[in-house]
């Protein structure tokens, strides 16, 4: 007889069920990458600044105006869009104030805000469970590829830890605009 009652087709309580275990494994995604992200901002951002304080002087200095060019950007730990795992950071660039978000693919995501400083993006990023703020900052270098995809014919700056990627997919716009609204009147 159990044999029979597994072939029974699924009634309310085990949908319900499932519907409730796929809310559950979506939200414990969503804490993992807030968790994660709040301990890489908290000692990546140390890093950094540790990082930018120790390089020569005689390096070739940016200035912040020209650092990054007011365009949409969008780079990631990985070299490609969308890879399970990875984080990536989509932001605009507007008169040297920075909006965007860094997310990881299929899961939830925290909006940052911020300037583009002479050696470093300076950026606060907002918790998106509890809006706690962490600062973070991410050290700016010159050359490589270009990641505006508004701006493809500016000087190339790299992201100290990250890959440029030229295209933003409709999900990077649509964060994008998320974390712009969220962050009127900053």
């Amino acid at each position: 007889m159990p044999a029979q009652s597994s072939l029974l087709p699924s009634t309310p309580s085990t949908t319900a069920h499932t519907a409730s275990s796929r809310w559950l494994e979506t939200l414990l995604t969503g804490v993992a990458l807030t968790c994660t992200l709040s301990l890489a901002v908290q000692g990546l951002a140390h890093s950094s600044e540790v990082t930018v304080a120790q390089k020569p002087i005689a390096q070739k200095t940016l200035r912040a105006s020209s650092a990054m060019p007011d365009g949409n950007y969008l780079y990631g730990q990985a070299p490609k869009a969308g890879q399970l795992g990875a984080t990536y950071l989509v932001f605009e660039v507007n008169k040297g104030n920075v909006k965007g978000a860094f997310y990881m693919p299929q899961s939830s995501f925290d909006c940052v805000h911020g300037s583009v400083q002479t050696q470093r993006l300076a950026l606060t990023v907002v918790n998106s469970y509890e809006q706690a703020t962490y600062p973070y900052a991410v050290a700016l270098q010159t050359g490589g590829t270009s990641a505006s995809s508004t701006r493809p014919d500016v000087t190339p700056i790299a992201l100290e830890g990250f890959h440029p990627i030229k295209q933003l997919s409709a999900n990077d716009r649509r964060i994008l605009s998320t974390c712009k609204a969220s962050a009127r009147g900053i």
